[in-house]
């Protein structure tokens, strides 16, 4: 009734289509017909036990939890996507937790959400409470999209509880090293365990920071944890990830916390870090194995499919586009497009690549349009030199050192420039 005169009510609804291949900026149109596709056709498969394609079988168990299966391997994970709630007596700069968990979990089974034939989908929905802090509601969704190896995972939050912490249990049965991305590529880090500190100072965390991505596995084994943007987890011996979904606290600094001495802040509530609320995280599944250390790119690559697809617009309208063809697309072993934009004087496009691998690699941007200048160019995007173009001024080649960060000026010639 405060948005009057626009008060329709409306549904969302998802149409998932299969699209050829369009270059980076590439814009295509589609038009819709009636062509009738058969789930089983394309090994997709979905009831209240279990999803599957022809990579993954997803096995739902009636506590929430999942198993996954990786069909090429043969090798189950089990029992993935448990909660574990702790105690968190804390502030915004220190966490105070017993370590023991503290929730009663209570599931309401699964249903079925979708049912192909290019995506099959599944959810479940129940309650975490923790006793004298309050309850967490919670909704699951399970996706698999056809002829993928990602296990999709939104989660639903609910919070109403408070001084606590929320993560997620990711058991990978791998005893390897975590590899954590970077803002420019990845590191390796060993299991952390609690240890109590050894001065006055603040006692040591377990957790760690991870960009896009964490994967833990050994020669046979392993998973990767895939995010949209940054997270926290804790990795243990045993292989496990926890990844921090929520941490509730109310205060800016205490000064009676066992983990620190005194306060790290101005004493002052802060009731909105309690986290009140409706949250949404998305993530996603991918098996993999100790050679991910050695080409971590394979894991970017799998993040793009995951966090970077295609973005489509419902157009109210049959006729045709009238667009300039973009398409860019980079090329060479070991590299990751990091940044696509204007330019900050606004003069022709800055492209960014990095090589995540140890040796040096080359590449290449192609470009669908003509390239009328290319610039090699530091970070701040001061120009450096000119660099050649080949192919009829349509690709750039270039050398990256290893785990060198690449950075470009393009100017594009339109279509009808000369």
């Amino acid at each position: 009734r405060y948005h009057y005169p626009d008060q329709d009510v409306v549904d969302r609804v998802y149409v998932a289509f299969e699209a050829p291949e369009v270059g980076g900026c590439g814009l295509m149109q589609f038009t819709v017909r009636d062509e009738p596709s058969s789930a089983a056709a394309r090994g997709m498969t979905a009831t209240m036990e279990r999803l599957g394609n022809d990579q993954m079988t997803v096995d739902l168990h009636p506590d929430g939890r999942f198993s996954v299966t990786d069909l090429t391997t043969a090798i189950r994970y089990e029992r993935l996507g448990g909660f574990h709630a702790e105690i968190d007596r804390g502030d915004t700069y220190t966490v105070e937790s017993d370590q023991r968990e503290a929730g009663v979990e209570q599931a309401g089974g699964w249903r079925v959400t979708a049912h192909g034939p290019l995506v099959v989908a599944a959810e479940a929905r129940g309650a975490l409470a923790i006793p004298m802090h309050g309850q967490v509601r919670w909704r699951k969704s399970v996706v698999l999209h056809a002829d993928s190896p990602l296990t999709h995972l939104r989660i639903d939050l609910w919070n109403y509880a408070t001084d606590h912490r929320l993560r997620l249990h990711v058991p990978t049965g791998a005893s390897g090293l975590a590899l954590a991305g970077a803002p420019f590529g990845s590191i390796a880090r060993e299991p952390v365990q609690s240890r109590a500190a050894s001065s006055s100072a603040e006692r040591p965390v377990t957790t760690a920071p991870a960009h896009r991505f964490v994967a833990v596995a050994d020669e046979r084994r392993g998973l990767a944890v895939l995010a949209p943007g940054f997270f926290e987890y804790d990795h243990g011996r045993g292989g496990d990830l926890h990844l921090t979904l929520l941490r509730a606290v109310g205060e800016l600094s205490r000064n009676d916390l066992s983990a620190r001495p005194g306060h790290a802040a101005w004493p002052m509530p802060v009731p909105d870090a309690q986290e009140p609320g409706h949250h949404v995280i998305t993530l996603a599944l991918a098996p993999v194995t100790g050679l991910v250390h050695a080409r971590p790119d394979r894991i970017d690559h799998l993040w793009e499919d995951f966090a970077l697809g295609c973005s489509s617009w419902w157009l109210g309208t049959t006729g045709p586009i009238r667009s300039e063809p973009v398409g860019i697309t980079l090329c060479g072993d070991g590299l990751v497009a990091s940044v696509v934009k204007p330019a900050e004087d606004g003069n022709g496009l800055i492209l960014r690549a990095y090589n995540a691998r140890a040796a040096a690699t080359k590449g290449t941007w192609q470009f669908v349009q003509r390239v009328a200048k290319v610039t090699r160019v530091r970070a701040d995007e001061t120009e450096l030199e000119a660099m050649p173009l080949v192919e009829g001024r349509h690709t750039v080649q270039f050398e990256a050192r290893p785990h060198a960060l690449v950075s470009i000026r393009v100017t594009l010639r339109s279509p009808r420039g000369r």
